[in-house]
């Protein structure tokens, strides 16, 4: 394992590793995006280091966030298994719905068991403090990997999307919608397999009996990253099938293979406001030689209307496929067309209206 510093980001507090050869370096913070320069930290002293919960020895931290803390661990019974710990206070899990989407996240992880999802090792409450181990991927995600290297080759980007898309496979199969896919939420292993991690905003189609499948949202307010998320989702998280992570899958290509946010803006409304209306820059003035068919594949992933996008993550899979295959043979008849008119825009202002009333009202219900 390579040497890596916890960094703290001064304006959302997000934990983070990075890298040793990214000291001294100004890089974007995964979580919220604001610069901040690497410094190469001492580790921080932290009273729950060599404690056991849940049968799992914390050992260090591998970052926190505004809900929880991350800790590497080890088996307490001897076998040598290693995991990543999750833990959110008692205190925590009071504040609105942040204990429900902990226990949902563990639930629906525990459904799923796949090699390029991320494992779940069990999940419980021990001494006030809720606990949730995890398979330990000893690598970076996604958007560390960029920020500190920069894009990745078209071909190895390519090949990542396949095991997410083969991820979203085992995923949908369940019947879950995993509604935050993106690159901070893809861990790359030391030999190179990308695992999709993190189900906590995750829904499930077909809900239990008493569940109204809303995957505790908000009717109006929409959940997850805005620069990744479809246009559907910024309507209403409600309203997320399994196409939206087809988009997301698509938004991370284009990310990982450009280095550019497909949207960016000066705040998540401002982005959210562009995912509605705007396409992003094309692929080919961004990246040097970029394949035509590698081109069609991300713009058919990123369809604005959803039924537009490949029928589901098996179709989106044997697309990312043929691409690799024949790079540069357009995808006939797969790029979507921009919607147009002005019935179309003045939709698009009426519902950033109600997502910018629905975002206070969600900040408003959590505080």
């Amino acid at each position: 394992m390579s040497l890596s510093y916890l960094q703290t980001c001064d304006a959302c507090r997000h934990e983070f590793a990075a890298g040793a050869h990214a000291v001294g370096r100004t890089i974007a913070c995964p979580h919220c995006r604001r610069p901040l320069e690497v410094v190469a930290t001492v580790p921080a002293s932290d009273r729950l280091i060599g404690q056991v919960v849940g049968g799992w020895r914390l050992n260090a931290r591998l970052g926190a966030g505004a809900f929880g803390i991350v800790y590497r661990a080890t088996a307490k019974d001897g076998s040598g298994n290693n995991a990543a710990v999750k833990l959110i206070s008692e205190a925590m899990a009071k504040r609105g719905k942040i204990l429900e989407r902990f226990q949902r996240e563990a639930e629906l992880g525990g459904k799923v068991s796949h090699p390029n999802v991320v494992g779940t090792r069990g999940f419980g409450t021990e001494r006030g403090a809720h606990w949730l181990a995890m398979e330990l991927v000893d690598g970076p995600n996604l958007a560390t990997l960029i920020e500190e290297d920069g894009p990745l080759p078209w071909q190895q980007a390519l090949d990542i999307a396949i095991h997410i898309a083969r991820a979203l496979e085992a995923v949908h199969a369940l019947g879950i919608v995993h509604r935050d896919l993106k690159p901070a939420n893809v861990l790359i292993g030391s030999d190179g397999t990308a695992k999709l991690a993190d189900l906590g905003l995750a829904k499930q189609l077909e809900p239990d009996e008493g569940d109204d499948g809303a995957g505790l949202t908000m009717q109006g307010v929409p959940l997850g990253s805005p620069a990744f998320m479809p246009p559907e989702q910024v309507r209403s998280a409600r309203d997320a099938t399994t196409q939206a992570d087809l988009y997301s899958l698509g938004a991370t290509l284009y990310y990982l293979i450009s280095g550019h946010l497909p949207f960016d803006g000066k705040n998540p409304l401002d982005i959210m406001g562009k995912v509605l209306t705007d396409e992003p820059r094309p692929l080919a003035e961004l990246v040097d030689a970029c394949p035509p068919g590698l081109a069609d594949a991300v713009a058919w992933l990123m369809a604005k209307d959803a039924a537009a996008r490949p029928a589901d993550a098996t179709a989106a899979r044997t697309m990312l496929e043929q691409v690799q295959i024949d790079p540069e043979a357009p995808l006939v008849g797969s790029t979507p067309t921009a919607p147009s008119g002005l019935l179309y825009q003045v939709i698009v202002v009426a519902v950033i209206i109600l997502v910018a009333v629905g975002v206070i009202a969600a900040a408003l219900y959590l505080s």
